[in-house]
């Protein structure tokens, strides 16, 4: 490549250097090389520096390219290493809440089959070929499971769900995924089932015939461990999905400085620009259409744009520029806090005109009607959200274009539909004047509420995904709370049949059960909460505004929880604390 090609054009992006090495591990003297054979006066001047306004080298390995955020002005689309972990943790944890829950629920049948296990053992089987069966018996289970997971993901992929995720999900893409879940899934069904098996083995024969066999502390209190595990994985999901929303809300409804409402985008191509003013003008017969302005950007449709570097009174600044025209503030209802707004005479002027925000005035210290390389500043507004919420505002201008023009190349028309008009209607008149002046040509027409809904995309996709697993989690864990119910009220038959006895009333015994999972409930609270804040505190770093760390969130996940819980112990307890005491207490 020619060192001083396009050195001197403003029409020239930098290049994407891809570099093939014949080893990684010779990756280490690259940069040394690359500095070495660098001439910067050839582009620059002597004064260039690496590290110099925040100019540094780095080799980024291919596949990490569509990860990697921390880039100037690299606009390509990027994914999340970040939300890629959550999405897999949540997907772990979801599998080990399953498998705590067969684990629990197998335990919980013990009295109904331990019998028959034992039977067993006393006509001459074998323990280990007993628990060999039973852990069989899981990992079947499991198996079945994963085939109606792959036709549930199959049905999924033909359905809106599909939309929530920026890939292909069809089976056949992904033949390695779907053997190395088959894996997973047999690695679940031993580890679930390996406990259980042994757990109903256990037992002396000559016991279990009696009757005479019961529940440890110790056993107790593991599988109240493993019920914990499930609450605390609900609060955590309950927490993320509801953060995670509430700064959606807050990104999609917080004034942005300017009319987002009413307002009608499309793109153009050369016959439009040629023709702006006859474009403008068909566009406006129709009564409901107010004002047409164009600009070169979409607003509030990326992280960053095009960044300028110029001079200002001996000294370098770098700010955001977005080229507009002089209507542009007017329609948009940009409010200007000092000086005033362009004009249309400011494109007859030799040289451009800048209204600069706020954040640039204050760093630079600019003045209204000073120069900067010969274009005039002749207003301040304030800090508009011109970009996402994932980037802090930072120095921006809006800039008309004057005589001396090496650009402006409007790429968007901005149309403003009057306050209680038609808006379906001004929309199809808008497509029919596109038609009009090129029939052949793909204008995207769209409200500017789709814009912003577009560039939240991947968070509201996030939401979605884990409000989806959050109540798949919930679910489970009320299964999982259900099951150890059933396992208790099966154990205290005969404890709740002497309290009856004793003189309890149903609704004794129903608040004694309640007491116990609330409990369980409180302690788990109190250690899944701090760890979903810190989660969610992360997450809304990649953020620069954020909504607030709301106290009552973390209410309303122990609240639906606790609701949850009560609901499923009151509702299995009602019926062992009614039955007639005399058939719990009596000897089998």
């Amino acid at each position: 490549m020619d060192p001083k090609e396009n050195a001197q054009s403003w029409g020239n992006w930098n290049y994407i250097f891809y570099i093939r090495l014949d080893n990684p591990k010779n990756v280490e003297g690259l940069f040394e090389n690359f500095k070495a054979h660098f001439d910067p006066a050839l582009i620059k001047d002597n004064s260039f520096s690496w590290g110099g306004s925040g100019m540094t080298f780095r080799i980024n390995p291919l596949p990490d390219v569509h990860y990697t955020t921390d880039v100037k002005y690299d606009q390509t689309p990027k994914a999340s290493r970040q939300t890629l972990m959550i999405l897999f943790a949540i997907a772990i944890v979801i599998v080990i809440i399953a498998g705590i829950n067969f684990t629990n629920f197998s335990t919980a049948l013990t009295p109904m089959r331990i019998k028959s296990i034992n039977t067993q053992k006393v006509l001459g089987g074998k323990e280990s070929v007993i628990r060999f069966a039973l852990i069989l018996e899981a990992v079947l289970i499991s198996i079945i499971s994963y085939l109606l997971g792959l036709l549930l993901v199959y049905i999924a992929g033909k359905t809106e769900i599909a939309s929530l995720i920026n890939a292909d999900i069809s089976l056949s893409m992904h033949i390695g995924l779907v053997l190395a879940t088959a894996f997973i899934s047999i690695a679940t069904g031993l580890l679930a089932g390996i406990y259980p098996a042994y757990y109903m083995t256990s037992f002396p024969p000559a016991l279990v015939l009696k009757g005479s066999f019961g529940l440890s502390p110790k056993e107790r209190q593991l599988r109240n461990a493993l019920i914990g595990v499930q609450y605390v994985a609900s609060f955590g999901l309950i927490i993320g999905a509801t953060f995670m929303y509430l700064q959606n809300y807050y990104m999609q409804n917080t004034p942005l400085g300017y009319d987002k409402d009413e307002i009608i985008i499309t793109n153009m191509n050369n016959n439009i620009r040629k023709s702006r003013d006859a474009f403008a003008s068909q566009v406006k017969s129709f009564s409901g259409i107010e004002e047409v302005t164009y600009a070169e950007m979409l607003l509030s449709s990326q992280d960053q744009y095009m960044g300028w570097g110029r001079k200002y009174r001996d000294k370098d600044i770098q700010f955001q520029c977005l080229p507009v025209e002089p209507s542009f503030l007017k329609v948009m209802n940009v409010k200007i806090s000092e000086g005033r707004d362009f004009r249309e005479e400011d494109k007859a002027k030799r040289y451009g005109t800048f209204v600069f925000n706020e954040r640039a005035r204050t760093e630079y210290g600019l003045e209204i009607g000073s120069l900067i390389d010969s274009m005039e500043i002749v207003g301040f507004m304030p800090d508009v959200k011109f970009a996402s919420f994932r980037t802090e505002v930072t120095p921006m201008a809006f800039f008309v274009w004057g005589t001396n023009n090496w650009g402006n190349q409007p790429n968007y028309a901005y149309i403003k539909v009057k306050a209680g008009s038609d808006l379906r209607g001004a929309m199809q008149h808008v497509k029919t004047t596109l038609q009009s002046f090129d029939p052949e040509y793909p204008f995207n027409v769209r409200f500017f509420d789709e814009v912003l809904n577009g560039l939240y995309e991947k968070e509201r996709s996030l939401s979605s995904l884990i409000t989806l697993f959050s109540l798949i989690a919930i679910f489970i864990s009320v299964v999982g709370v259900f099951g150890l119910v059933v396992f208790d009220s099966e154990y205290r038959k005969k404890e709740i049949g002497i309290r009856k006895v004793l003189g309890s009333t149903t609704e004794e015994i129903i608040v004694m059960f309640n007491k116990t999972y609330i409990r369980i409930l409180c302690v788990c609270f109190v250690l899944g909460a701090p760890i979903a804040g810190y989660v969610v505190h992360r997450w809304l770093e990649n953020f620069a505004y954020k909504t607030p760390m709301y106290w009552w969130v973390y209410l309303i996940a122990f609240a639906i929880i606790a609701v949850i819980t009560i609901l499923t112990v009151t509702f299995q307890n009602w019926r062992a604390a009614n039955e007639n005491p005399v058939h719990s207490i009596k000897n089998e």
